[in-house]
């Protein structure tokens, strides 16, 4: 015979299931959104952007993370799901937006869920970066060959620099924000940039 101690144990069962829900929620929300973003949520960072993760608190009865719904929060009440995700170590903020924070993570103290989660979103951003760098210092060696290779009647001397008329990029794939700005990067350093006249591309310049 069923009694209210194997109903309750069922509660608890329940309870200790969804709160590893809610971590599998916030670890795929950590892997989707921030997968080439930084975590700039620190609590005391100069530049410290609590990161909102709903669009209004009344949204929680729709048990979605994303306004699209790509994730559901488990089915919690609002209250429980405000305690759950601050026995997590995370710091809540209501205004506009639902927020998030992560106090800093302070030597000699054990790591709390959330500072473990910002903790892998910056070692991923950082291999992401790295990355990203490696690539664009490949297809800026291809980029340099394929400025070799122009026919000398492309090529314009100017005073000061060198015109390679109508360049343009000849990537085989999409590139990242991210990897045309390391390339940006190594352009300038070897004082190398596109040329506009009259808000018009005319090609890729190299200053003497």
């Amino acid at each position: 015979m069923s009694n209210a101690k194997e109903l309750r144990e069922r509660c608890h069962q329940l309870s200790e299931e969804r709160r590893e829900e809610l971590k599998s929620v916030l670890n795929r929300y950590a892997q989707e959104y921030f997968s080439a973003k930084p975590c700039k949520a620190v609590i005391g960072n100069k530049k410290c952007k609590p990161i909102p993760i709903h669009k209004s608190i009344i949204d929680f009865e729709r048990k979605s993370i994303y306004h699209e719904g790509c994730l559901a929060w488990p089915n919690f009440s609002k209250d429980q799901l405000r305690e759950e995700l601050e026995d997590l170590g995370f710091v809540l903020t209501e205004n506009l937006y639902f927020c998030i924070s992560i106090p800093p993570i302070q030597k000699g103290k054990k790591l709390t869920f959330a500072q473990k989660w910002m903790r892998k979103i910056n070692d991923n951003y950082s291999a992401y970066c790295h990355n990203q760098k490696k690539l664009a210092n490949e297809l800026y060696s291809t980029f340099i060959l394929d400025l070799l290779s122009i026919p000398a009647e492309e090529i314009k001397i100017c005073k000061g620099y060198t015109l390679f008329c109508n360049y343009k990029y000849n990537f085989e794939n999409p590139i990242s924000i991210k990897c045309y700005s390391y390339i940006k990067r190594l352009m300038g350093k070897d004082r190398i940039s596109e040329f506009y006249e009259d808000g018009e591309y005319k090609g890729i310049i190299v200053y003497h």
